[in-house]
């Protein structure tokens, strides 16, 4: 019987990961994903994640998620906007202070509440 969970097992892991390639692609899924939320983009930014370069290349790396063949498992398609935004030093920097939150954060919360046609 082979299921999902045996095959990923059975995959090759890579050496510099320690992950198979699907374990890979889930992860970085995940991570990208997480990029959606202004809480987390601001804890990266408190603690100095944003200022490392090999980071940063790993945000430029993620940039592969753009592609449609990629995008169409993003559940949070404006993780992809705070990827590109990510790549911005003035972004990056501003993301540091807790007014990001509420700058970022304002016009999803007013599209829940109905102040803003969606």
């Amino acid at each position: 019987m082979n299921t999902d969970s045996n095959a990923a097992m059975s995959d090759p892991v890579d050496d510099a990961t320690g992950c198979n390639p699907r374990q890979r692609f889930q992860l970085e899924l995940e991570f990208v994903q997480c990029l959606a939320s202004p809480h987390y983009l601001n804890f990266l930014a408190q603690s100095r994640y944003l200022d490392d370069p090999a980071f940063l290349a790993f945000l430029e790396y993620l940039k592969y998620w753009k592609q449609p063949e990629y995008a169409r498992f993003i559940l949070y398609p404006h993780a992809i906007y705070f990827l590109d935004l990510l790549q911005q030093a003035d972004f990056r920097r501003a993301s540091a202070h807790p007014a990001i939150l509420f700058m970022v954060a304002l016009p999803e919360q007013q599209t829940k509440r109905g102040f803003c046609p969606k």
